[in-house]
């Protein structure tokens, strides 16, 4: 066994040997690699006498001689000639480590003031060793630069090898490829350590890459330190550089009396044109924390004929007040026409309750369902635990209602049920019941919604290309992108409708004709009430004209409840109308109404029953009547004109495409400029005015402010409702850093019940009065 061990430990030594001589002649040929690479000088050694172009020169050399020889450089001194206009005529490159490094008592003095300013200094190593080694490089007559002095004595140790000799500041660069590829993947999101994992995987192993992953931070970090100062600037040239590509893009800035921004809107014409079809309901909420200034973020969030979200536009704003509300709102008229959304849904915020009110006075407004569930959440914590089925109640109570009427006697009968009459919050709900109650909006369209769910889930896709310190020019550089990943998956989904067709799950003719109608995603929820008509009984109660609809199967628990449904009939007009509302709400006939539909032997949907904003043909043509077109409001106007410019650009693409297409082209707009021009003649000849041209037809709105817009600071930190305190960044030693009791005893700073000096003192004295008083009393006995 012992001459086993010694065999194995022999081989195993070789290996270790032969390892090591590999390692070593591997590190050898990557060094020769390098240096070969980055110089272009065949001699290595340095002598005097030795000539350059440039400075530049010089300093690559002496800096590819240090990288061999395994120290860094750095400039040391410079002399200007007054002669030549105070140009530099000599140079002196030295050691990194020339000069010396900070005396003790200098060390002693500096880390007193740290800990009397209670900011502890960062603890930096002294580098410095007062080496001597140094080169100079003067300009001769000839305009050459040549080394008249060479000091190759160190005294200190090199550092040959040349996977740790990268390290040194010198020999530590970025090329500019480089520097342009981690800036295109930071827009990315893409983290500096999959950065530098990307480019030592592109560059063939780490030893290849000349920076550390510090130098990459410090590199993305510089880029947004370039935009203090002229951050909402670059943001509006962006702005100019999108209108220029899409002449319907929108922006408006609101700047305070400091010229300060303070509230910045903008959309694309893509959302403009979007929201001439969908804009009927949108959901509208703020979130915090987005963005280096802390303006909450406010996107308008809408729904398109594939039930994907889609953005209206979005802003960042200074507050919350109403005022600010009833800005964005204004603006957000301006940018759509002036067309007012039927129905929105926000948050419980008072301000923007009263923003609703004054600039949409004609729009339903109704308040997240979620977010007031929650809320009485934290009240009925008790109530839920101590009243055995209060909960279930309270929620079949409010989503299971079908009437007004059979809400509030629900509601009524709860109360007296639980002797809850003196409970405040129930009081509050029951009073602003006409805001949130879902059946107080079943005759309203929501596209299915209740609640403020998309914009809460925008909000968390924004947060994964956002955050607390993101400038705002990159905000709207990441929200362009986040638009067009929606738009993306817009043209995804209108591509495999119109690929493709569904499977079918039945034989009934109705499905055929809903496949032929709707898009995808609709025509799978349209089939999920097709399958439920099979758990239904129909029982008709007047012939032709009214049935009840109710479930076949019993509830499979008893807290839930059997529903019966009414369906009314009038077949001279195609109406099939449930008690439901579900089409009313949705836009799509619910399985009550099919289930008789398929009774009375009606295989088709009416007309009356389908949505255009459902169907595949949703954007086709526009939702503006020539009667709306007709107005002379400037909004009319701007509709006409931002219509006409996206026909011109369809009209411009196909004009270019040939030489024949151009010639037609031009001879068609002469000839429609001349008709055009006649007919505004004559009507304005028949109304006896000459209107004069809209200012509204810019799409740039300043407001309260004359100024240029390039003298639009950058805003402040806002104070929000939501924002967060900000917190100090803390350093690491005074994080470690414990914070001292108080003894409640003595009432000193760093002692406890356990360490307490006059506790132990009383202790002791108590234990030497006991021992004194036992010694007395043997003696006594004794």
């Amino acid at each position: 066994m012992e001459h086993g061990s010694i065999i194995d430990s022999s081989v195993s030594m070789c290996n270790l040997d032969v390892r090591d001589e590999v390692n070593e002649e591997i590190e050898e040929i990557v060094a020769n690699d390098q240096i070969s690479n980055i110089s272009k000088y065949p001699d290595d050694e340095l002598y005097v006498g030795l000539e350059f172009t440039c400075i530049e020169d010089g300093k690559k050399f002496y800096n590819d001689y240090a990288f061999k020889m395994g120290f860094s450089i750095r400039k040391q001194t410079h002399y200007k000639a007054r002669k030549h206009d105070d140009a530099i005529t000599s140079m002196t490159y030295c050691c990194s480590k020339a000069g010396r490094s900070k005396t003790a008592s200098q060390d002693k003095s500096e880390h007193q003031k740290s800990q009397d300013s209670h900011t502890p200094k960062k603890d930096c190593p002294n580098r410095r060793t007062n080496c001597k080694a140094h080169i100079v490089l003067k300009v001769d007559d000839r305009g050459k630069w040549v080394i008249t002095v060479v000091a190759n004595e160190h005294n200190h140790e090199l550092i040959a090898s040349p996977s740790k000799t990268r390290f040194f500041r010198s020999h530590r660069n970025m090329t500019t490829e480089q520097k342009d590829l981690i800036h295109m993947l930071n827009e990315q999101n893409i983290s500096a350590s999959q950065i530098m994992s990307f480019l030592e995987a592109k560059e063939g192993g780490r030893h290849n890459i000349h920076f550390i992953r510090k130098d990459l931070s410090n590199e993305v970090v510089e880029k947004h330190r370039k935009l203090i100062g002229i951050d909402v600037a670059s943001a509006l040239n962006y702005f100019r550089e999108l209108q220029g590509k899409d002449p319907l893009f929108f922006y408006a800035v609101d700047v305070d009396d400091q010229q300060r921004a303070r509230n910045i809107f903008w959309v694309d014409g893509r959302s403009r044109m979007a929201y001439e079809h969908f804009g009927d309901v949108i959901t509208f909420d703020t979130t915090y924390m987005t963005n280096k200034y802390s303006m909450p973020f406010a996107p308008f969030i809408g729904v398109n004929h594939h039930f994907q979200s889609i953005f209206f536009g979005c802003a960042l704003i200074r507050d919350e007040t109403a005022d600010t509300f009833c800005w964005l709102f204004e603006t957000w008229m301006k940018a759509m026409y002036g067309k007012n959304p039927k129905a929105i849904i926000t948050d419980q915020d008072p301000a923007m309750k009263k923003a609703i009110e004054i600039v949409f006075p004609t729009t339903i407004h109704r308040c997240c369902q979620w977010h007031v569930m929650r809320k009485a959440k934290e009240h009925f914590n008790v109530l839920y635990s101590s009243k055995d089925g209060f909960e279930n109640d309270l929620k079949e109570c409010i989503n299971g209602s079908l009437t007004v009427d059979e809400f509030e006697n629900a509601w009524a009968t709860m109360i007296d049920k639980y002797q809850l009459h003196e409970n405040n919050h129930l009081r509050l709900l029951w009073n602003i019941r006409y805001q949130w109650i879902p059946v107080y909006f079943r005759d309203t369209f929501f596209a299915n919604m209740s609640t403020s769910q998309r914009s809460e889930s925008m909000n968390a896709v924004a947060k994964i290309w956002l955050d607390s310190h993101t400038s705002i020019f990159k905000f709207v550089t990441q929200f362009e992108k986040m638009s067009n990943n929606q738009y993306e998956r817009e043209d995804m989904e209108d591509f495999m409708t119109n690929d493709g067709e569904p499977s079918l799950w039945s034989n009934d003719p109705i499905e055929k004709n809903a496949r032929s109608i709707y898009t995808r995603t609709i025509f799978s929820e349209f089939k999920v009430q097709l399958r439920a008509t099979t758990g239904y009984k129909l029982v008709e109660l007047e012939k032709d004209k009214l049935y009840k609809i109710s479930s076949i199967s019993q509830p499979s628990t008893s807290k839930q409840r059997m529903c019966t449904y009414t369906v009314t009939v009038v077949r001279s007009d195609d109406i099939v109308s449930c008690t439901c509302k579900l089409f009313e709400f949705y836009g799509l006939l619910c399985a009550h109404a099919l289930k008789v539909m398929h009774h009375i032997e009606v295989y088709s949907i009416p007309s009356r029953y389908i949505l255009k904003r459902w169907t595949k043909n949703a954007k086709k043509g526009t939702s503006t009547n020539s009667l709306e077109m007709s107005d002379g409001s400037s909004f009319c106007r701007s509709r006409r004109f931002d219509l006409l410019t996206l026909e011109s650009q369809k009209f411009i693409f196909e004009g270019s495409k040939s030489l024949k297409a151009y010639e037609n082209a031009c001879r068609i707009i002469k000839e429609g400029l001349d008709v055009l021009t006649s007919i505004n003649k004559t009507i304005e000849m028949d109304e006896g005015t000459n209107k004069e041209p809209s200012n509204d037809l810019h799409r740039t709105l300043i407001s309260q402010s004359s100024l240029n817009q390039y003298t639009i600071k950058d805003p402040p930190h806002s104070q929000c409702k939501g924002r967060r305190k900000p917190q100090r960044i803390k350093p690491p030693v005074e994080k470690k850093a414990r914070i001292s009791r108080t003894c409640k005893q003595c009432g000193k700073k760093g002692d406890n019940i356990r360490t307490c000096k006059e506790i132990v003192d009383k202790a002791l004295s108590i234990e030497e009065n006991s021992s004194e008083s036992l010694q007395a009393t043997d003696e006594e006995e004794s």
